[in-house]
């Protein structure tokens, strides 16, 4: 038989548990509304540059808020991950592992994406500016202003 000191612990901890979850389902919403807006800032940005260039402060702060909101959930997070095994709670062990397979399954391919992209990027944007089409610029040039003489 429970006592009524026993009860109202439990109801109290329910409560709380409750709220909790409210909090965090009302936190990732927001995230969710800030990534939709941002997501159709991108669009409307990309085909309108002056669009782009008035709002580039706002885009970037927005996306800072953003990046900083989710580190600090994932450090909530990993420091309740560290307070249960600390504890030695049953399954915190299990928990850890599955937390760093994920964290490696979402790592791993974003820097192999990452290497990859800028790879690309650094030796497309190197071949644009190629010794050859430097040599035919500063002819084009040195032809132009012989013609204007």
């Amino acid at each position: 038989m429970t006592t009524p000191a026993t009860g109202a612990s439990t109801r109290l901890e329910r409560q709380k548990s409750k709220a909790l979850r409210w909090t965090l389902a009302i936190l990732v919403a927001i995230v969710v509304a800030i990534g939709l807006v941002l997501l159709f800032l991108l669009t409307q940005a990309t085909d309108n540059r002056a669009m782009y260039e008035r709002n580039y402060a706002r885009l970037f702060t927005l996306n800072v808020v953003v990046a900083v909101v989710l580190l600090a959930v994932i450090s909530w997070v990993a420091w309740r991950l560290f307070k249960r095994l600390r504890q030695g709670r049953f399954g915190s062990r299990l928990l850890v592992k599955l937390a760093a397979v994920f964290a490696l399954a979402g790592f791993v391919p974003g820097l192999l994406i990452y290497v990859v992209s800028y790879q690309f990027v650094s030796r497309s944007i190197e071949s644009w500016f190629d010794v050859q089409v430097a040599t035919c610029t500063s002819n084009q040039l040195s032809i132009e202003r012989e013609t204007n003489w």
